[in-house]
């Protein structure tokens, strides 16, 4: 502590006749709490950063993201064209079929994932309504059970791999 800091801290405590044991303790925790205070907004401040610096890239992420989507669908009519004249009219068959199976499929567990996601949400609805009738203080049992069924949908997005979500993985990689 410097010794301005430390006139001005003796100069507080004298106007309340504390002891010199009791000014040192609390000096001590003034400055520790001022430390950390000071280290918590600068770690804040650091991720901060960070985070905005990554933001470039994930917007031209996007914009390369929609731009080859467009340039591959307007072409979409040329590949296949190609293809057909160079592979042959059977392995063009069970292409379609694998894609057409393949959509089926996702279509299916997307329609699945959809109504357990929708029947918990109707089961949570129904038990915080439960709640807030017995007198339980739950307050908002509509926007908590949405919430919750969002929450409860999240892992339909995440992104294919074992541990992080899509969502961290764009910010913090």
């Amino acid at each position: 502590m410097n010794r301005v800091q430390n006139i001005k801290l003796e100069s507080y405590f004298k106007n309340f006749n504390i002891s010199k044991e009791l000014q040192k303790m609390l000096e001590g925790w003034t400055m520790d709490f001022i430390n950390d205070g000071g280290n918590i907004v600068k770690n804040y401040l650091t991720n901060f950063i960070k985070w905005i610096t990554k933001l470039p890239n994930f917007f031209v992420y996007v914009v390369i993201t929609i731009l080859s989507t467009y340039f591959i669908s307007s072409d979409k009519f040329y590949i296949l064209d190609r293809m057909e004249y160079h592979f042959t009219k059977k392995w063009i068959g069970n292409v379609r079929e694998k894609i057409r199976n393949i959509k089926n499929t996702l279509f299916s567990y997307l329609k699945a994932e959809l109504i357990m996601t929708l029947i918990s949400f109707i089961i949570i609805l129904i038990g915080l309504n439960i709640l807030a009738f017995m007198d339980l203080d739950i307050k908002y049992p509509l926007l908590m059970a949405v919430i919750i069924g969002f929450v409860d949908a999240l892992p339909i997005l995440r992104k294919w791999h074992n541990t992080y979500s899509m969502g961290y993985y764009i910010i913090y990689k």
